[in-house]
């Protein structure tokens, strides 16, 4: 009987160092007087220890994200079964998905007619394990590279100031909610996209392609 290979230390101490830093900005949000009402880093309004406990967690989702790439391709590397890791990433993300937009979504707000959905970052990991499942096939070069593309480009382009105003309002809003944060009606029921899930999917992918880079020293 073959033996599971172990743990790599080095992954699962940055993910809980990650996790303890979203740990404090939650305790932040739920104690701190106003923090819903003011923002954290206005430099006008806020005070140093708060200003940094919100501005360290900016590396939180990021890191996380990538990591999951990371993880994704060391499960995949022990076995190199397309087909078997294909059907677990995209059946991870999809319960993902369901999870967000069930039980995280009534923990938020207690609502039980569901009348706002908010898309956050187990929906946007969700939707990066689909994407990942369907294009595991390529090379992780490629993936990578185009990855790291797609996230230069749309940060390129959404530098000018006629970006949101000229471009994006010719554009469905759903298809804009791709890659931008959204807040969309249809009826009674809102839906607040707040982690975009192509760009967050390109975070997960580029990780799936620094893995053999960062554990084995080669691209191969």
């Amino acid at each position: 009987m073959k033996k599971p290979s172990p743990r790599i230390s080095s992954v699962d101490i940055v993910r809980g160092l990650v996790m303890i830093i979203m740990a404090l900005d939650h305790v932040r949000d739920f104690y701190y007087v106003g923090s819903f009402a003011s923002d954290p880093l206005n430099l006008q309004t806020t005070t140093p220890a708060l200003f940094l406990t919100r501005w360290v967690t900016h590396l939180c989702a990021p890191v996380f994200v990538f990591l999951s790439g990371v993880s994704a391709y060391l499960s995949f590397s022990r076995e190199k079964n397309y087909r078997q890791t294909q059907a677990f990433l995209v059946k991870r993300g999809l319960w993902l998905i369901f999870l967000e937009f069930t039980v995280i979504t009534f923990g938020i707000w207690a609502d039980i007619r569901f009348s706002v959905f908010l898309f956050q970052v187990i929906g946007a990991i969700g939707c990066g394990f689909i994407l990942l499942g369907l294009l595991i096939r390529l090379n992780p070069k490629v993936m990578g590279i185009a990855a790291v593309i797609f996230i230069l480009l749309l940060n390129a382009i959404a530098l000018p100031p006629f970006f949101y105003d000229g471009f994006l309002k010719n554009i469905p809003q759903p298809v804009v909610a791709l890659v931008s944060p959204q807040f969309m009606q249809a009826g009674s029921t809102s839906f607040l996209i707040a982690y975009p899930p192509l760009v967050w999917a390109a975070i997960m992918l580029t990780g799936f392609a620094d893995a053999p880079l960062l554990f084995t020293g080669n691209g191969d």
